[in-house]
């Protein structure tokens, strides 16, 4: 399945890769005024998301952002890239 952005509207698709499965959770772009990295979570993706618990007893989502498509964007080569989350098919 491919994501869909609409009008800053983030659709949540699960893509297969092989034994895994990639969830995706939002997208990160450049600001405007290119001094910041912004991320956008889609609130109904990270809440249904896997979680990892650590020794303390914290919560955490584990999530994934492609560093070389992480670098495009801010060099302003790309205008987004994704924030996803991979689990065990």
């Amino acid at each position: 399945m491919v994501a869909i952005f609409d009008k800053a509207t983030l659709y949540v698709h699960k893509i297969k890769w092989g034994m895994s499965e990639t969830i995706l959770i939002g997208y990160v772009r450049r600001s405007n005024a290119g001094t910041e990295v912004k991320i956008s979570i889609n609130t109904k993706a990270f809440a249904e998301a896997e979680t990892y618990e650590t020794s303390d007893g914290e919560s955490y989502v584990p999530m994934t952002i492609n560093l070389s498509r992480l670098r495009k964007v801010i060099d302003g080569e790309r205008a987004v890239t994704t924030v996803c989350q991979e689990v065990d098919a």
